[in-house]
């Protein structure tokens, strides 16, 4: 283990004094908004005194590609490509590996693993990028059930641009979001952020697909028999209303307490929307990041090669909110942002009990995943040229 300290030349964690109230916001949740006065945006400082240390995962063979789930007694790797799940200690010693792509039982029948989550029996799910699930046995080794998922709809799953007529709440006009997105478990039920690519209702060209588009997806595994999406939730903020438009910054960032209820962090948005299972507004409280170069650059008209180019070389200049993790049923909540190209670190908020005691220096794309012992533990960075995959730990040690 590599210990990083506050004053190291590697990774330099000090608390940021320069914290922005917000002077204005708009909150809102499926049917109404709140009034401007019951969104917290309340500082009151604490020193934390962090301390950062780094951890190698001893992974043998592996893509690189991948993520990380971690559960009380060790560390689990995904590698998503090769679809192999490598278990390490704390330390980051290999433990055990599991699976190779196959259509034996003992193998995973999937052309690439989306998501590894642990179900409330202690079984395993695995989503694959093809829209398809399967339940591994509770020690991850004998597949139990490999189904489609269920959208409810008439046509193959992400073929919706092809329907004439939709209404914004039919699931099957949605797909599941690409790339390294947050899923969640609660009740044995899987939630995974979505979106949608119908000709006329997408975000490089729909106004009314910023107002009525939902952004999360349930699956509910509750039943072998039935593997299907049971509702649509969500919208995402009314700030992207602002622009013409900005799909390359319209993603967000979610988790779920342990009573259930939505912690949801827009891109552009300083508030922090907090709702209850079936997606009401209960309360909201944030504040504004600082030095965040928030000058977006909008997509005025309808270009595929125009947007992937804002999404891959403009949106990395930008300052936006990233990630939010959940603690302690909302008792403790850490959101993190980037300020722009000019800076070399990410910033990471800690709130507690609503009210903002302090902002921390991080690396950047850092978000915090896990806690044990009071030790908060990170995402995954890989590197596939030098084949290293390396998580970092968090003490506060006045938290």
């Amino acid at each position: 283990m590599k210990k990083i300290i506050a004053k190291s030349t590697k990774v330099i964690l000090f608390s940021i004094s320069f914290l922005s109230l917000l002077n204005s916001c708009s909150v809102k949740d499926e049917k109404s908004a709140l009034k401007v006065d019951n969104t917290v945006t309340e500082t009151r400082l604490r020193e934390l005194n962090p301390i950062l240390d780094s951890t190698f995962l001893n992974l043998e063979t592996s893509s690189y590609h991948g993520s990380i789930l971690y559960l009380k007694d060790s560390i689990c790797f995904i590698d998503k490509r090769f679809c192999k799940i490598y278990f390490c200690n704390y330390s980051g010693q290999l433990l055990s590996k599991k699976f190779n792509q196959g259509t034996g039982i003992n193998n995973i029948d999937t052309k690439e693993i989306r998501q590894l989550v642990k179900l409330k029996d202690g079984t395993w799910g695995i989503i694959g990028v093809s829209n398809d699930f399967s339940i591994h046995d509770n020690k991850l080794g004998l597949r139990k059930l490999s189904t489609l998922i269920d959208w409810k709809g008439t046509l193959p799953y992400g073929q919706a641009r092809l329907l004439k007529s939709f209404t914004p709440s039919e699931p099957i006009i949605y797909s599941f979001e690409s790339g390294e997105s947050h899923c969640r478990v609660w009740n044995n039920k899987i939630y995974l952020p979505i979106y949608c690519e119908h000709k006329d209702f997408n975000g490089l060209v729909s106004r009314v697909y910023y107002e009525e588009g939902r952004i999360l997806a349930e699956l509910d595994v509750s039943s072998n028999k039935n593997i299907h999406i049971s509702r649509i939730l969500g919208r995402r903020t009314d700030k992207l209303l602002d622009y013409k438009f900005l799909p390359h910054h319209s993603f967000f960032d979610f988790d779920i307490s342990s009573n259930g209820e939505f912690y949801v962090a827009h891109e552009i948005d300083p508030i922090i929307y907090v709702y209850d299972n079936n997606f009401n507004l209960l309360r909201s409280f944030g504040v504004e990041g600082g030095q965040m170069n928030t000058s977006y650059t909008e997509l005025q008209k309808f270009n595929v090669i125009k947007y992937r180019e804002l999404l891959k070389l403009d949106r990395p200049k930008k300052g936006y909110y990233k990630s939010i993790k959940v603690f302690d049923n909302g008792h403790i909540v850490f959101r993190s942002y980037a300020r722009g190209a000019e800076s070399n670190s990410d910033i990471l908020q800690v709130y507690v009990d609503n009210v903002l005691i302090n902002e921390i220096n991080i690396p950047v794309n850092l978000s915090i995943e896990y806690c044990k012992n009071g030790i908060y533990y990170s995402n995954v960075f890989l590197d596939d040229e030098s084949e290293q995959a390396m998580i970092y730990s968090l003490k506060l040690t006045k938290l």
